[in-house]
């Protein structure tokens, strides 16, 4: 009996310890696929399993109350803006997959209302970008297959 319970404990500990999680902090936040010369910096807040973000500079919302999912995914509303404004125009739904607690995939979906053709961006804690051994192209290189294996696009 002793024996199987300290099995059960070491499972537990060992499930609880895997489980991936949001880091709260300041990212990258770039379109999947391209690298920007200015990237938008986005401060991530997490409260339990409901995540925000804010533009870094003026405070303005990207993410707004994104509920994470059990297996890594996410979703929730995304802010739209008119575009090379911080007018906001409306809001889109939004999915995506934690990556890793250091990176999020964020799928836009495309609405009508208001007129947003849709978008994948890409999320990178600043902090592990600076100490990684990775260079940014190959974390999201990581991000792009993790995407594909996950379907997240889909």
């Amino acid at each position: 009996m002793l024996k199987y319970t300290i099995l059960v404990l070491f499972v537990l500990v060992s499930v609880a310890s895997s489980y991936l999680y949001v880091s709260q902090g300041q990212y990258v936040w770039q379109n999947q696929g391209q690298c920007s010369a200015s990237p938008t910096l986005v401060n991530v807040t997490v409260t339990k399993n409901v995540v925000n973000s804010f533009s870094a500079n003026y405070g303005y919302p990207f993410l707004v109350n994104v509920t994470v999912n059990p297996d890594y995914t996410f979703n929730g509303l995304g802010a739209l803006y008119y575009p090379g404004t911080w007018t906001l125009n409306g809001y889109t739904t939004v999915k995506g997959q934690i990556i890793s607690q250091y990176n999020l995939l964020v799928v836009y979906n495309p609405s009508t209302t208001p007129s947003f053709g849709g978008a994948t961006l890409n999320y990178l804690l600043v902090q592990c970008n600076s100490g990684s051994s990775k260079s940014i192209s190959e974390q999201q290189e990581e991000a792009n297959l993790a995407s594909i294996m996950s379907g997240a696009d889909n």
